[in-house]
């Protein structure tokens, strides 16, 4: 219970910060809103699939005026799938590997297409179940509705995990390197995730194991929290970087706007907008140093102004 109420906090907390980045991040790569939306994807695809809360509030909520029971599940492993997605093309992108935008839209459009029809045509839909592994035969259209999100997982997982390892095995010791390794270790625990789910199947296909089949929620659970946990050490320590340069260009500003006005009153001709240098309030700076080049650019005119 502790362990899925904590899960559950973080969840939220990725949540809000990728709806807050996705808002106010307009001038960012496509790298970078690739980040926020595999982080927003996890957040709400972990917390469609929240014990007690999706599987007997909505989801009876849900088939009282639908007729379809699990959506919460369809829409968790589904919006996870399309978060791995994310994740991997902003993964390469970053690491200087990029692939092109439409495979991007073609992968989330396969996956969501194929999951949604799989899990229409399986038995899913018609009967309530808490852990649908164990509720239902692996066989059929939920077997390849399994496969379909296992498949987008591992190689999603595994490619993360390639491509930020081999990036931080060149970084130097330091904060940059722990967050890359952060990263990498969020996608061996997403493959772990996927074999775990593997083993797990065909242990329950097979009928063996029983003492693996009933911990495997525990164990779900588990690698699941490590992932994110992982990622959310790696996206917070890159965060708390691109904070501290935000910081030291406020610092910059605060320490020498009243010089910029001032030469700027006494050199017109040497700036090129008025409207650009921000007033000397504390908001205005903070807003000014979301584009480092208002820093850069105040250093350049006051240097000209004395020339």
């Amino acid at each position: 219970m502790i362990g899925t109420a904590v899960v559950t906090i973080i969840c939220l907390l990725a949540v809000f910060l990728a709806l807050h980045r996705l808002m106010t991040m307009r001038t960012a790569g496509p790298y970078a809103h690739h980040l926020s939306a595999s982080l927003l994807c996890f957040g709400l695809g972990k917390l469609a699939r929240t014990p007690v809360v999706s599987d007997e509030w909505i989801d009876g909520w849900f088939h009282s005026w639908s007729g379809v029971w699990n959506v919460t599940d369809y829409s968790g492993m589904t919006l996870g799938a399309v978060g791995a997605i994310f994740l991997v093309h902003a993964v390469a992108g970053i690491f200087g590997r990029p692939f092109r935008k439409l495979l991007l839209v073609g992968s989330i459009g396969a996956v969501v297409v194929g999951m949604a029809v799989t899990f229409a045509l399986s038995p899913v839909p018609h009967a309530p179940t808490a852990f649908m592994s164990q509720d239902f035969d692996m066989t059929g259209w939920f077997a390849i509705y399994w496969l379909i999100y296992l498949l987008c997982l591992g190689s999603s997982s595994a490619t993360v995990a390639g491509l930020a390892g081999r990036a931080a095995a060149v970084f130097r010791p330091g904060v940059p390197r722990i967050a890359v390794a952060s990263v990498s270790a969020s996608g061996l625990f997403g493959s772990a995730y996927v074999a775990h789910k593997v083993v797990n199947l065909t242990v329950e296909y097979f009928n063996v194991w029983p003492w693996y089949s009933a911990h495997a929620p525990q164990i779900s659970l588990a690698t699941l929290a490590c992932a994110i946990l992982s990622g959310a050490t790696g996206l917070l320590l890159m965060l708390g970087a691109a904070v501290g340069r935000r910081v030291g260009r406020y610092r910059l500003l605060r320490d020498r706007i009243q010089e910029w006005q001032d030469s700027h009153a006494h050199a017109p001709d040497v700036f090129l907008d008025e409207a650009l240098i921000p007033s000397g309030s504390s908001w205005s700076l903070w807003r000014s140093t979301r584009d480092p080049v208002v820093a850069h650019r105040m250093l350049v005119e006051l240097a000209d102004s004395k020339a």
